[in-house]
């Protein structure tokens, strides 16, 4: 509407310069790359091609890129280059489950550090570090949400990042995470009577439903538990190597 402050875009791609189209029409303030995974190998035939194609928003970018520091691809992007165009860039690294490696960070930079975490069938906790531009200090935060699973931590800790790129105050965001909404089909969980389905269906890719399967694998560890695995689409030529990634995954995980 024509009073809204803020829109949040998700754009979708399954081959070179739609991004780039994208970026034209909504030249955003703030643009977020979560990652390189392989869904769009059917047409862009190479995780490289990915990185090119999703990176096309860079130029469109008027302020601020944040991107998952972990990434493969992502984390090599030269951010000396994009300072010298004006842009700021945020970086999101996992500090893993070492409350001393979060704590004894020194260096001054735009990175959000995420660790500690840990989940049960109804919440997950997590820590978060970051240098605050306002106080000019460096914040520490414990979190808790109803959203589980460590690559959701990821994807929290990345929305933080642009809350506080928009200045929104620790209380609020707290309080925001505890309770969020998911759209179906994303980890879904649903009860009817004594049985409970996680419904993980939505354009399932094989980092998705690895990362599904691992969180899958640390709960409900005291009931049955089944796994019902489908077809991943649009892979392309490596289709039957993908889909066979995920036996590895499979014989590791805790299932009954």
């Amino acid at each position: 509407e024509k009073g809204d402050d803020f829109i949040i875009l998700e754009m979708g791609m399954s081959g070179f310069g739609e991004i780039d189209l994208l970026g034209k029409i909504s030249s955003p303030d703030i643009s977020v790359i979560t990652n390189i995974g392989e869904s769009h190998l059917e047409f862009l035939k190479t995780k490289k091609n990915v990185f090119k194609a999703k990176t096309e928003i860079v130029p469109h970018t008027r302020e601020t890129l944040v991107i998952n520091g972990d990434d493969e691809y992502l984390k090599d992007i030269d951010e000396s280059d994009l300072k010298k165009k004006g842009l700021k860039t945020v970086k999101i690294l996992n500090m893993g489950n070492n409350k001393e490696n979060i704590r004894d960070i020194a260096e001054r930079n735009n990175n959000f550090y995420y660790g500690d975490i840990d989940f049960n069938e109804i919440e997950a906790g997590f820590s978060l570090k970051y240098f605050d531009e306002n106080s000019k200090k460096w914040i520490q935060k414990a979190y808790n949400t109803n959203v589980l699973g460590e690559h959701n931590i990821l994807n929290l800790t990345i929305a933080i990042s642009v809350a506080k790129q928009m200045a929104l105050e620790d209380n609020d965001i707290e309080k925001a995470i505890k309770n969020i909404v998911l759209t179906n089909m994303r980890f879904q969980i649903i009860t009817k009577g004594k049985t409970t389905y996680i419904n993980d269906a939505y354009n399932a890719s094989p980092m998705s439903m690895k990362k599904s399967l691992e969180t899958f694998s640390k709960i409900y560890n005291n009931r049955e538990k089944i796994a019902v695995i489908g077809d991943m689409l649009e892979l392309g030529e490596q289709e039957a190597e993908l889909h066979a990634s995920i036996f590895d995954v499979i014989v590791n995980i805790n299932l009954n």
